[in-house]
């Protein structure tokens, strides 16, 4: 009640109800409470007998009747555990929480130490938890002194503990307790080994009781039985380094005491206090000290930010520049300091070794209070814990580290064992102690007056409950619910309804914005699908005699998509009422909103808020953009992109009463270019609004998105950089997604973690250290001796000319009028190179010997970078073929490192041949050009090639040799008639996810089918058009031969019919196409026959080589013959030249007049 006055309700809260039911005070029930003016102490359990009697009965079953079903059962609760605060927790335990052994965790093993000159107990030892041979367990001078060699604690079961306290006795009661006294004033001399440590303390003897709660035949057997404080554990860390980092007088850790401290533990001696002349002390400035310009950029950035309505108090006022400090902060407040505003405000006043350790640990606490937790990742968050907080012990003096610090390293295990922590914490406690304080009208008899108002509210709560078409505080939508009208809601498209906040504005759009409006949703709604297809085929169609690019035809789908549409439709095409409907157009006239409520977020636009103290305008949208590399660009790439904006305006679009939207218009910073997004030296995403794009100005423009598009989040000013912002985001109170209970859905519904995960061991240069991650989504194997990879060569068969797909990443293109455009860049594969060294990936592959699956993308992209590498595979070398078996053979061993393959050794140097000549065609394009001189092109070496490389290959390129084979692969190209419509993807990769979406095996002729058609269906060539008929027919008249003559074979007609259609296949090759197709429908063949087809198929692989080999050499043979013609032609024109010339001169001399 007050500082001398003490009342302790005792409240019961019943977990078998939804979440956003269950920890409201509504469902709160008051069972006890314990009479003042002083608490209770360890003599709760009196108090406790009553309540723990009624349990035991729960336990066994209570007969208890049922109004909805009208029929009696038995009814049995039990008791989970117990909700307190620290002081608390140790009389409910029975376990002190004060003193040398404080902490209830770790119990007899907790690791403290006497501070002599701050007169009190520094808990550090946190190097317990780290692993065995963690190089911060042998660093004496950077911690306590001393290295460390002990394990983890274990925490003591519940059967232990009462095994231990059976044979003791506990007495109750003021007047029983033994006399107290007077403590015996410790001596500096004393030795800190002797008095400072006590050798394996007898456990028992620490008991102050043993706790009423064991009568229950169930409390030793539950693992959690009392949880910690989380809510005033989160206040007190984030208390002490908010003091220490500002030096506030009474609240810093950093003051001469705990200097004098490190001088008696003989560590950290840069620290020592110095004495001055005139007898004072000077405190050397620590790491995390900060000027007192830093502090007021600290202030500057609490003082100014502004969050959305809803999620926390307003901590400007808390703040003081005179005193810069902080004042009057309550619990909410530190834990969204804690968790959000302390990383922002220190990472442009502090220095980074400090600040990434406090983002860290504000990490740590963010992971924790999630509303959904993935144990696998609490496990981890409790290894980032322990590194955290020896990082800290590297940083802030011994005096930092409280108890209440160091119980930060057991909340990952008890969110592990208990769940969620707001099923745990005590944040609607409190709230439900200050209701029941409020009742207190008669301060004579504060106990009654408590329980006649909580009876009094039960029996309000208990009318209300029948009072159905009244609003009452239980029925009433929360703040930000939203429309809950779901008539109402059908009638506006993609889930764009909501609640509207204020005045209704009614406007006439003008016409950009009109068609901007009406094309967002022609472009979103599924039933425009098949007319947006066909309105892009005639463009096509009209694009090839105009010659236009993919680019300009996706401008003039934008620009006209809607008349075309409406001109299509009123015309008499057969259509539905919805597309009839849509293809008119939105009325004119909208309906223009300032706030907005849907999806449990509050919008408001810019203007409303210009005058509040709340910033609920900033918004962010996840969308898909098409990238291109230039204006003729043809294959243009999708990809994923947050735009983050301001919101200006909300307008609701009617579609003359059939149908409504609700889009919001923002402001978007330009995601394009670095001028408009960047991430700071921590992670942080960083805007500039001085960059926008989407203005609406230009009709192109998409200044709009749908309501239930965006998510919210809010912008902190960046003091240091003008113009910039840093982005947080904000998670909606009160909404609960349940899901359906699978492991991808906790995945995707888990919250992310505000700001990049630190690496401390990258920031404090004495940890060097990192745990490395393994590739998600893949298949990974341990890196140990398979000796069944010399067989798999033997198992696999290869011959294909499919190259798997390869893995670019987006990259900034600068365009000639100076911008950047995003482009598919080279391979990084950076996860690839995190992997674990013992673990390598596991590529599968097909029937066929190809690699298939996400794996094959990943090795594709390592092959690529090998073939890039000119130290491995130099590019000096006319073909492949002339390249040493030693370069091969290295680059083959290098993708065995990282890879577990079921392909061949062929198959991978077969791939690596393959990019390697892509790459010197590349090179060749680039940097080889021919309208300059030999030297120009001799000096033109591309960055990362070696110059003698180079040399050679040009000299190659411009030799007579380079010239004929060049013209050869030109002619060779001319004849090409057409190609495939795969881009970067294998057929081997079509061909299994077609076998997975139709469930049946994909033949040559599907193959050929489904690789040379268009997005839309249609042949992608006329050519290709007329060899499609043409397999059809003949395949059509196979299977009617098929029908009337038994003699005929249908399983290799797929192979037949590709012959005669596309011409005769060598024999090797035919045969080899065979035994692929033999070896793919052998499933229970014996070894010795597998074995002979893989002999027959070697032999015809050496075939196949040696006519390769042929071909080559009657290649050069016909090049020389052709050179030596050419040289024979050249000669006889000389000789030409020659006589002409001299008939010249005799005819001027002939005609010259005698002399």
């Amino acid at each position: 009640m007050s500082t001398s006055y003490s009342t302790w309700p005792v409240v019961l809260v019943p977990y078998n109800l939804p979440p956003w039911i269950c920890m409201k005070q509504s469902s709160f029930i008051l069972s006890m409470i314990i009479p003042g003016e002083k608490g209770p102490g360890n003599d709760i359990d009196i108090y406790l007998q009553p309540l723990i009697e009624e349990l035991k009965q729960l336990w066994s079953g209570v007969e208890t009747y049922d109004v909805l079903r009208k029929e009696n059962f038995n009814l049995r609760a039990a008791l989970l555990w117990t909700i307190n605060d620290f002081p608390a927790y140790a009389n409910l335990s029975g376990w002190s929480t004060k003193g040398r052994y404080a902490c209830p965790c770790c119990a007899a093993q907790t690791c403290s130490k006497w501070l002599y000159n701050g007169k009190k107990f520094s808990y550090m030892g946190h190097r317990r938890w780290l692993d065995e041979n963690h190089k911060f367990r042998f660093q004496r001078t950077l911690f306590d002194g001393t290295e460390e060699y002990r394990g983890a604690p274990e925490q003591t079961v519940g059967s232990e503990i009462l095994f231990m306290l059976k044979d003791i006795n506990f007495s109750y009661g003021k007047m029983n307790q033994p006399p107290i006294t007077q403590k015996r004033r410790r001596s500096r001399d004393e030795s800190d080994d002797e008095s400072d440590e006590e050798d394996d303390p007898n456990e028992a003897e620490l008991w102050k009781k043993r706790s009423i709660f064991f009568e229950l035949p169930y409390w030793e057997h539950n693992i959690l039985r009392h949880n910690l404080d989380v809510m005033h554990i989160e206040k007190n860390v984030c208390e002490n380094i908010i003091g220490t980092i500002l030096n506030v007088d009474g609240k810093s850790k950093d003051n001469l005491q705990s200097r004098l401290d490190l001088v008696d533990m003989r560590i950290r001696r840069d620290l020592h206090p110095q004495v001055l002349p005139n007898g004072k002390y000077r405190l050397p400035p620590s790491i995390f000290s900060m000027s007192k310009k830093e502090k007021e950029v600290f202030c500057m950035v609490l003082k100014d930010i502004k969050v959305p309505d809803a999620y926390a108090s307003n901590i400007s006022r808390c703040v003081s520049f005179k005193d810069r400090r902080l004042y009057s902060l309550k619990s909410h407040d530190y834990h969204i300091l804690m968790q959000d505003l302390l990383p922002i405000a220190l990472r442009c006043c502090m220095s980074k070794n400090v600040t990434s350790c406090i983002i860290e640990l504000s990490n740590i606490m963010k992971a924790i209070c999630g509303k959904v937790l993935n144990v696998e990742e609490l496990e981890k968050v409790q290894d980032r814990a322990a590194l955290t907080l020896c990082n800290l012990e590297k940083i802030f003096p011994p005096s930092f580290f409280t108890i209440m610090v160091h119980l930060v390293i057991h909340l990952p295990h008890e969110a592990i064992l208990g769940g969620p922590v707001f099923y745990r914490w005590m944040y609607p406690i409190e709230r439900f102690l200050s209701k029941l304080k409020s009742y207190c009208r008669n301060k004579r008899y504060p106990e009654g007056s408590i329980a006649e108002g909580y009876l009094a509210e039960e029996c309000m709560t208990f009318c209300s409950r029948y009072l159905e078409d009244a609003e009452t505080r239980l029925n009433r939508p929360s703040r930000n619910a939203g429309l809950n009208d779901h008539d109402l809601a059908e009638t506006y498209l993609f889930q764009s309804y909501g609640e509207p906040i204020g005045k209704v504005e009614i406007v006439e759009l003008d016409d950009i914005s009109w068609i901007q409006a009406h094309r967002y949703v022609l472009f979103h709604h599924d039933s425009m699908e098949p007319l947006r297809n066909e309105y892009k085929q005639i463009l096509r169609s009209r694009a090839r005699s105009r010659r236009l690019q993919h680019r300009e035809i996706n401008k003039l789908f934008t620009e006209s998509f809607h008349e075309w549409l409406s001109q299509t439709v009123w015309s008499g095409k057969d259509v539905n009422d919805e597309i009839k409907w849509l293809s008119q157009g939105p009325n004119r006239v909208i309906k223009r909103y300032s706030a907005f409520l849907i999806n449990g977020y509050r919008f408001h636009t810019k203007y409303h808020e210009r005058m509040r103290r709340t910033q609920n305008c900033g918004v962010v949208v996840n969308s898909s953009i098409t990238s291109y590399a230039s204006a003729r660009d043809s294959n243009p790439v999708e990809g994923n992109v947050e735009y983050y904006g301001l919101l200006t305006d909300i307008i609701e679009l009617d579609y003359y009463g059939r149908w409504k939207v609700i889009l919001f218009r923002c402001d978007w910073a330009d995601v394009n270019t670095a001028r408009g997004i960047k991430k700071d030296q921590f992670g942080f995403t960083m805007v500039n609004f001085s960059r926008l794009i989407h203005t609406g100005e230009q009709l192109m423009d998409e200044p709009y998105v749908f309501s239930s598009q965006v998510k919210q989040v809010f912008y902190s000013k960046d003091p240091t950089d003008e113009g910039w912002y840093v982005v947080l985001r904000n998670t909606p109170r009160d909404l609960f997604d349940m899901g359906n209970g699978s492991r991808d859905d906790i995945v995707e519904r888990s919250e992310t973690l505000p700001f990049p995960e630190q690496n401390l061991d990258e920031n404090i240069p004495s940890t060097r250290k990192m745990r490395r991650r393994r590739l998600r989504g893949l298949s990974i194997v341990q890196n140990t001796p398979n000796l069944e990879e010399g067989s798999s060569e033997q198992q696999t068969a290869v011959g294909s000319s499919n190259v798997p797909e390869t893995l670019d990443e987006p990259e900034e293109f600068q365009t000639e009028n100076g911008g950047t455009r995003r482009v598919r860049g080279r391979t990084l594969l950076s996860d690839l190179y995190d992997l674990d060294p013992a673990n390598r990936v596991k590529v599968s592959r097909n029937t066929y010997g190809q690699p298939v699956g996400s794996e094959a993308r990943l090795l594709a992209g390592y092959i690529g970078i090998l073939a890039r590498n000119a130290n491995m595979l130099p590019i000096n070398y006319e073909s492949w073929h002339h390249m040493p078996d030693s370069n091969k053979n290295q680059a083959l061993a290098n993708i065995k490192d990282r890879f577990a393959l079921e392909v061949s050794d062929d198959y991978i140097k077969k791939t690596l041949g393959k990019k390697w000549r892509d790459n010197k065609s590349t090179l060749k394009k680039q940097y080889f050009k021919k309208d300059i001189s030999l030297e120009e092109k001799l000096r033109n070496v591309p960055p990362g090639m070696l110059r003698y490389q180079w040399e050679d290959a040009v000299r190659f390129w411009n030799s007579k040799k380079g010239e004929d084979r060049e013209r050869v692969g030109i002619s060779s190209r001319q004849k090409q008639k057409f190609t495939h419509t795969l881009g970067s993807r294998s057929f081997a990769s079509v061909a299994e996810a077609e076998e997975v979406k139709s469930g049946q095996k994909v033949g040559r002729l599907q193959l050929f089918e489904i690789t040379h058609r268009k997005k839309d269906g249609s042949p992608m060539t006329s050519e290709a058009r007329e060899i499609m008929e043409k397999l059809k027919d003949k395949k059509a008249e196979y299977e009617a031969t098929a029908s009337t003559d038994s003699s005929v074979n249908l399983e290799n007609i797929d192979n037949r019919i590709i012959t005669e259609v596309l011409g005769p296949e060598s024999q090797a090759k035919a045969e080899v196409q065979r035994l692929r197709d033999q070896m793919a429908q052998m499933q229970a063949n014996t070894v010795e026959q597998i074995a002979e087809v893989q002999r027959k198929y070697e032999e015809l692989q050496r075939q196949l080589r040696a006519e390769a080999a042929e071909r080559e050499a009657a290649a050069a043979e016909r090049e020389a013959a052709a050179a030596a013609r050419e040289a024979e032609h050249r000669k006889k024109y000389d000789d030409l030249q020659l006589q002409l010339q001299q008939m010249m001169q005799m005819f001027q001399q002939s005609q010259k007049p005698p002399s």
